[in-house]
């Protein structure tokens, strides 16, 4: 079983902008509809395609835009592992991101409160933790720029060396991501 979790305020975005300013208040490019897309493409390099079973898609917080603020999704790989994703544009003060990964045998756990990586299994008496590298990190922002410059940089070595392995995202993967997200959505009027 995975449990994934993963939120920051909406205005806490780009504090230095009106959220009524740039694609995340709009229906169609809400904040929560954009990362939706992008986790489950990274998710799914991992696991595969899933099958969605549930979402629940819903505006909970006062913001003054017509956004839907939390979508809760479930979904299945062809594994078995049920998959629990929830992206959110709610979470305060602090951004929240945080997996959870559970089996019989043991459990792994990324934190980014804790900025690590743990696992535990029943061959262990204690926690294996590994801290993280917090990266360079801009004012008035949350995230490290390094996981964008790496991707920019691999996607550019693809491009150049013709090795395309070096890039694993394409056109068709977004196709499949986006189609997931059509099917979850499709899911929550039910």
């Amino acid at each position: 079983n995975l449990n994934y979790q993963i939120g920051q305020y909406l205005p806490d975005w780009h504090p230095w902008e009106n959220i009524k300013d740039f694609y995340v208040s709009n229906r169609e490019t809400g904040g929560c509809r954009e990362i939706v897309p992008f986790e489950f493409t990274w998710l799914n390099e991992i696991f595969g395609n899933p099958t969605p079973l549930s979402c629940i898609k819903l505006k909970l917080t006062d913001l003054r835009i017509d956004i839907d603020d939390i979508y809760h999704c479930l979904v299945q790989y062809s594994s078995g592992m049920l998959a629990n994703v929830t992206v959110e544009v709610i979470s305060r003060p602090k951004a929240t991101r945080e997996m959870r990964i559970i089996g019989t045998n043991g459990e792994l756990v990324f934190s980014s409160d804790e900025n690590c990586v743990k696992y535990i299994n029943m061959d262990m008496d204690d926690w294996n933790i590994t801290i993280l590298n917090p990266g360079t990190i801009q004012k008035n922002y949350i995230n490290p720029e390094e996981p964008y410059i790496s991707e920019l940089n691999d996607f550019i070595e693809a491009v150049k060396s013709g090795k395309h392995h070096k890039f694993p995202n394409n056109l068709q993967k977004d196709y499949q991501v986006l189609q997931l997200l059509y099917k979850l959505e499709k899911l929550s009027e039910n």
